[in-house]
Parts: structure tokens; C-alpha cells; sequence
């Protein structure tokens, strides 16, 4: 996938934070197993950790996802999950449902494949040409009544009558 979602965490000794330090190492995901315990070494293997901050770049609210104390499984676990999938179309699902909804396609309650991006879709102009190119609309039109068509106003129907939004990555529709 060329649009690869990649997450870090800072891993942080909660005993010392507790006193009073703030001991914690990086780590990308996802990860091995061993880079996790080298992790946990390097900052004195605790018997508890804690995240006390994400490096996510994705604006898919992975701190809510996975809170202060994942485990390494659920980390791995999201971080994979991210690797199958596009960016673009997560962060439109985000726009325009909220993270709760991103949160729902990460584990499975929607699948990622009941929404579409339509990328070069922008406005409720190029809603209604998309939709008017799929259906074969303007294919069965003569040209002398093309003319009359108004592509925007038919994109402003197809957009109050579907269960989409236009986003910084164009309109995405969930289809279900």
C-alpha cells in the first residue's frame, strides 16, 4: 500500500513517573516483539508502563483508540491493521463520521470496504458528472439537452440522499 499508516508511542516507566521522572523510549509501529522488550529495558523494565504521548501524523485519534495503557498486543494489533489500509480513505472516514467510526473499521464492526473515496470529487458539481458518467446518463442524452443538465443540482440530491461527505480528500460515500 503506498499510503502506509504508521504510529509512535513514547513507552514510559510509570514508577518513575510516579516520582517524579519522566524515563521513556520511542518506538515505532509496528514492531517486533524484541524491539517492544528492548524498549521496556531501556527504560528499566517496569512492571508497568504506560504512553505518556502518540506520534501520529494520521489525525485518526490513535491516542483515543488505544488510550494510556495499551498492551503491546493491542499496539501491534492496530498498527497492523493500519498497514492494509489507505490512509486517504480513513482520514475521510474521520472527517466526516469521527474517530469513533474509524475506531468501528479498525476492529471490525464496518468493514473498510463499505465506503468508497471518490477522490477527484470535490463538489456537488463533480458529484452529480460522476454519478451522471457511472449511470450512463449522459451517454443517453442528446447533446442539444446535455446543455440543460445541471450536474450540480443533481449532485446536491445524490449528496442529501446518500450517507457520504465531501472531505480534504474528496467524497466518500458508505455503502452498505
Amino acid at each position: 500500500m503506498t499510503n502506509t499508516i504508521t504510529f509512535g508511542a513514547a513507552i514510559t516507566n510509570l514508577a518513575e513517573y510516579n516520582n517524579g521522572n519522566l524515563i521513556y523510549k520511542w518506538l515505532e509501529f509496528p514492531c517486533t516483539e524484541d524491539d517492544f522488550t528492548a524498549a521496556l529495558k531501556a527504560i528499566g523494565n517496569p512492571e508497568e508502563y504506560f504512553i505518556s504521548d502518540y506520534d501520529d501524523d494520521t489525525h485518526l485519534g490513535v491516542a483515543q483508540i488505544l488510550g494510556e495503557y495499551p498492551s503491546y498486543q493491542d499496539m501491534q494489533g492496530l498498527a497492523e491493521v493500519l498497514e492494509d489500509m489507505d490512509r486517504d480513505t480513513l482520514e475521510a472516514i474521520n472527517e466526516v463520521w469521527g474517530w469513533t467510526e474509524v475506531k468501528n473499521v479498525l476492529n471490525g464492526t464496518c468493514d473498510i470496504d463499505d465506503y468508497q473515496l471518490l477522490s477527484d470529487v470535490n463538489d456537488q458539481a463533480d458529484l452529480g458528472d460522476y454519478y451522471a458518467e457511472e449511470l450512463g446518463i449522459y451517454e443517453s442524452m442528446p447533446e442539444t439537452v446535455r446543455r440543460y443538465f445541471n450536474a450540480e443540482a443533481f449532485g446536491r440530491d445524490i449528496d442529501l440522499e446518500t450517507c457520504g461527505g465531501f472531505t480534504t480528500h474528496g467524497y466518500i460515500i458508505y455503502q452498505r
